[in-house]
């Protein structure tokens, strides 16, 4: 839960959970490598290398779901 005092500019957040069973096992991995993927399709679009990409997310996995959020 985000609590808010005073001015926020620009601020946001995001979260999910996904059941296992309706994921393959290819997309649990590619959640899980979102960062390096991500990576890879802003590098192809915009044809530079990024010296550093933030990774904000937090991803964590149990027995039947894939957890996630995200803050800003």
């Amino acid at each position: 839960m985000k609590i808010r005092q005073g001015y926020v500019s620009n601020s946001s957040s995001s979260s999910f959970i996904i059941m296992k069973k309706d994921l393959t096992r290819e997309q649990i991995i590619s959640i899980f490598n979102h960062s390096s993927i991500a990576e890879k399709l802003m590098e192809q679009r915009t044809k530079i290398n990024l010296e550093y990409f933030e990774d904000s997310w937090w991803i964590n996995e149990t027995d039947l779901t894939i957890e996630g959020n995200t803050y800003g």
